[in-house]
C-alpha cells in the first residue's frame, strides 16, 4: 500500500459476508440497522463489473468531505479522489469494535451518493475487486478504540486528522494490518475469504435446480435479487413453483432462512420448494427437494424428491435454523 494514500475509516454493521440481504443478516450498525433489520452496507464486498462499491451511512446524508482528505483545491459536490484507501470497521459480536476489511486505492465522492450501481441505497466510494479485501470472521482481530481523543468518535467517518502520538502510531499499525492480509488469513486457523467460493455454490447450485424444474417441463425465471424471500420461480400451465435455493459444499444441510424466507415459506406452503444441492463443488452435485408443512404445530421440511434425509426440522429463532437430520423410514 502506498503510505501517502489517505486512510479512512467507515463504521458499519457487522455480517459475515457483506453480499446482500440474502446471504446473511446484519448486526449493529446504528438506530437504523436496529430498527430496518438493513442497511447500504450489506452490499460492500459483492463483485459487480470487477468492482466493489461501498457505502457508510452519514449524517444526513451528507457523504464524504474531501476537503478534509485533500486541502489543495475547493471541492464541488460529486467531484471525485482517487487513490484513497478505507478500513470498514464494526462492532463485533462478542467483544469490541474492529477492522472486517478495506478497500485500497479507492475512489471517493465529494459529499454525495451514486446511485448507478446500487439504486437502493447508492454508493459513496468504490475499488477494483482486487483491491478489497473482507477479512473471515476467525481473523478479526484488530481492535479500534474509540472515545479517545484523536480516536473514532459518534460519527460513521473517521478522517484521523488528528495528529497526536497514539493516532500516528494507530494509523500506522492499522496499514501495516492493511499490508498482509494473506499471512494474516493463514495465521488464523488457516482460514480463506471465501466469497468467490460462496458465489460459486450458489451459481452452481441455482444451476442445478434451474435444469432439474426445465427438465420436468417447467419455465423458469430467476428472482434472486429482488428479495422476494425465494430464487426462482417456476410455471407449468397452471402451476408456479416458488423455488428457494440453498448450496453446500459438502454432504450435510446446514442452512438457515432468513425472517423473510420463512415468513414467505409459510404464507406459500402450497407453492413453495426449498431445493438443496449438496457437494456442489464436486463433478456430481446431488440435489433434494423439500416442502414445508405444518406439523403438531411446528413447520418443518419433508423430502419430496431425493435420497438421504427425509425431514428437516425447522427451529424458530429471529430467523429458522436446519437442526440435526431426523432420519424416517431408513
Amino acid at each position: 500500500m502506498n503510505k501517502t494514500n489517505p486512510l479512512l475509516l467507515f463504521r458499519i454493521g457487522w455480517m459475515d459476508y457483506y453480499a446482500g440481504r440474502d446471504r446473511d443478516e446484519i448486526q449493529g450498525g446504528g438506530s437504523y440497522v436496529e430498527e430496518h433489520r438493513d442497511g447500504g452496507e450489506m452490499w460492500n464486498f459483492e463483485k459487480q463489473d470487477g468492482h466493489c462499491y461501498g457505502y457508510v451511512m452519514t449524517k444526513n446524508n451528507s457523504g464524504i468531505d474531501l476537503q478534509k482528505i485533500s486541502h489543495s483545491q475547493s471541492w464541488q459536490r460529486g467531484e471525485k479522489l482517487s487513490g484513497v484507501d478505507i478500513a470498514f470497521i464494526a462492532q463485533h459480536p462478542t467483544c469490541g469494535q474492529v477492522v472486517v476489511g478495506w478497500y485500497k486505492n479507492a475512489t471517493v465522492i465529494h459529499k454525495a451518493y451514486n446511485k448507478d450501481k446500487r439504486p437502493e441505497y447508492g454508493y459513496l466510494c468504490w475499488t477494483g475487486e482486487d483491491h478489497a479485501v473482507l477479512l473471515p470472521t476467525a481473523a478479526r482481530v484488530f481492535e479500534v478504540k474509540s472515545g479517545q481523543q484523536g480516536f473514532p468518535g459518534r460519527s460513521n467517518i473517521w478522517y484521523g486528522e488528528e495528529k497526536n502520538n497514539a493516532v500516528v502510531q494507530f494509523k500506522k499499525e492499522l496499514r501495516e494490518y492493511m499490508r498482509t492480509p494473506t499471512t494474516l488469513r493463514e495465521r488464523h486457523h488457516g482460514q480463506k475469504t471465501d466469497a468467490d467460493e460462496i458465489r460459486s455454490i450458489e451459481k452452481i447450485a441455482v444451476s442445478e435446480v434451474w435444469q432439474f424444474y426445465k427438465n420436468k417441463g417447467y419455465t423458469i425465471k430467476s428472482v434472486e435479487r429482488h428479495n422476494c424471500g425465494w430464487d426462482l420461480v417456476a410455471k407449468k400451465n397452471d402451476e408456479e413453483l416458488l423455488l428457494e435455493v440453498k448450496g453446500h459444499k459438502g454432504g450435510r444441510f446446514h442452512f438457515e432462512l432468513t425472517p423473510n424466507e420463512y415468513e414467505k415459506m409459510q404464507a406459500h406452503h402450497n407453492q413453495y420448494k426449498v431445493c438443496g444441492v449438496l457437494y456442489a463443488l464436486t463433478k456430481k452435485p446431488t440435489l433434494s427437494v423439500f416442502a414445508p408443512e405444518n406439523h403438531d404445530g411446528k413447520w418443518r421440511l419433508v423430502k419430496e424428491y431425493g435420497k438421504g434425509v427425509k425431514i428437516i426440522e425447522l427451529e424458530e429463532r429471529m430467523s429458522a435454523r436446519a437442526m440435526p437430520i431426523l432420519k424416517v423410514g431408513l
